[in-house]
């Protein structure tokens, strides 16, 4: 039996697959010796979110973004339509159905028209919000008027929800933490942060140095990851690229300064389960976006409240074991960190 796609497993998929699309303009922005503004975006917003934004639609630099963003997204949309191959093909297997029958050649360019719009991330969101309006079948302006429907596609091999979102939280954390570290560790490497030999009984404590390693990370897993599950994810969007950016231009300072035995050795022993850790946030966030949407969903479709309520309880356990995870990974990579005593080196 053909079923729609939900509305919380489209929306994540979309924002996982334009956090790294938006890591990839930023590399081909730095390849190409041209400013990056998206970068400048996540770091500044905070401070300046005005400014920060206005430098997007009102600089040749942030038009330029703009165009790398959509032609790559045309590619990778591209790509997933014609082998099935992408976050929303694979992950939550995503398909788009026609209700009229159309000869093979007709299909084709209503793909790609509809995949042209779904690039432009602007015009992609006015497109969504019709959903509110064409809600029985949730579908957006462009598939109404054109009768197609996202649905998900029928598999031998089941995938449970908390599979799909960790998944998902593995993607979109490792894939733009790596594209990140390679922008700042080799095209555009920071300023080298020298390390010396190190001497015994300097710098904090154990349990002091303990201590700040695991609130300064957990802090950043509550409020950075966890938390903007709240804003249905676009908070954890956000947080993510900021995030990791500034946490790759720190690390390439490091390992640009040091020997490729001693980033070894004092990197990697803490950098497994304290990122595990952020991706179980991340998953975490990703259950209370799910939550939120499903709520507006079943309101949406005038569905009974008995059907939200059921699915709260399985998903919500779901994010409970993600949440309990989370901190034990963040517990026990601030051990391993303080066991090495990262400042005495």
């Amino acid at each position: 039996m053909t079923r729609l796609l939900e509305l919380s497993e489209r929306f994540i998929a979309y924002l996982t697959e334009q956090a790294i699309l938006i890591a990839s303009t930023a590399l081909i922005d730095t390849m190409m010796g041209i400013k990056s503004v998206f970068l400048e975006f996540f770091v500044l917003y905070k401070s300046n979110f005005p400014q920060a934004l206005t430098a997007i639609f009102e600089t040749r630099e942030g038009w330029l973004d703009i165009t790398i963003l959509t032609l790559i997204s045309f590619l990778y949309y591209l790509t997933e339509a014609t082998l099935n191959a992408g976050i929303g093909a694979t992950i939550f297997r995503k398909g788009i159905i026609s209700r009229y029958e159309r000869d093979s050649k007709e299909q084709n360019k209503l793909m790609l028209l509809r995949i042209a719009v779904k690039s432009f991330f602007i015009l992609e969101l006015a497109n969504f919000l019709f959903i509110f309006k064409y809600r029985r079948y949730l579908q957006t302006l462009f598939d109404h008027l054109t009768g197609l429907y996202v649905v998900k596609r029928p598999s031998k091999i089941g995938r449970s929800k908390s599979l799909q979102y960790l998944l998902s939280s593995i993607l979109i954390y490792y894939v733009t933490f790596a594209l990140f570290l390679l922008i700042f560790t080799t095209i555009a490497p920071v300023t080298p942060i020298p390390q010396g030999p190190g001497s015994p009984g300097k710098g904090p404590g154990f349990y002091s140095f303990f201590n700040q390693v695991f609130q300064n990370n957990l802090a950043i897993d509550l409020f950075d990851y966890v938390s903007g599950g709240f804003s249905i994810f676009i908070g954890s969007f956000v947080q993510l690229l900021s995030t990791n950016i500034l946490e790759t231009i720190a690390m390439s300072g490091f390992i640009n300064g040091s020997t490729f035995q001693t980033s070894l050795r004092y990197l990697l022993p803490q950098f497994f389960p304290e990122t595990l850790g952020y991706v179980f946030g991340l998953a975490t966030a990703m259950i209370l976006g799910d939550i939120i949407i499903s709520y507006f969903q079943s309101m949406l479709r005038r569905e009974k409240i008995e059907f939200f309520i059921k699915r709260v309880k399985e998903i919500g356990r779901i994010g409970g074991i993600f949440f309990l995870t989370s901190i034990s990974l963040i517990l026990l990579g601030a051990l391993v960190e303080a066991s090495l005593g990262l400042l005495n080196i």
